[in-house]
């Protein structure tokens, strides 16, 4: 797998992002990841705190890419927080997106 640091302005409109959050005691780490039809890749990452500043900063930076999907590990009681700011979320988006929360046996499967 090659990984190209693109602008955002770069990539065609129709790009599907996905983000993944992984979501700890003390911070909360979002990934934003894309890839073209030509298999070249989007890859930004930022680290938070799992507080509610923190989570209206994390959620300011995912706005402009507008992801279809969040997915999180179902990580001790910590996911709960971001999950239910998430879902509050959805009222005031003006795009659709889906929050996928998995068992820990199951996040190592995921890309």
């Amino acid at each position: 797998m090659v990984t190209t640091t693109f602008k955002f302005s770069d990539y065609p409109k129709n790009i599907v992002f996905f983000c993944g959050l992984d979501v700890h005691k003390r911070q909360l780490e979002v990934a934003l990841y894309a890839r073209d039809d030509t298999g070249k890749e989007f890859l930004k990452s930022e680290l938070f705190k799992p507080d509610q500043r923190g989570l209206d900063s994390a959620w300011n930076f995912v706005t402009l890419y507008r992801p279809a999907k969040f997915t999180m590990e179902a990580t001790n009681v910590y996911h709960h927080v971001v999950a239910t700011f998430l879902d509050a979320k959805k009222k005031e988006a003006d795009w659709e997106y889906e929050c996928i929360i998995v068992p820990p046996a199951d996040a190592a499967g995921i890309p």
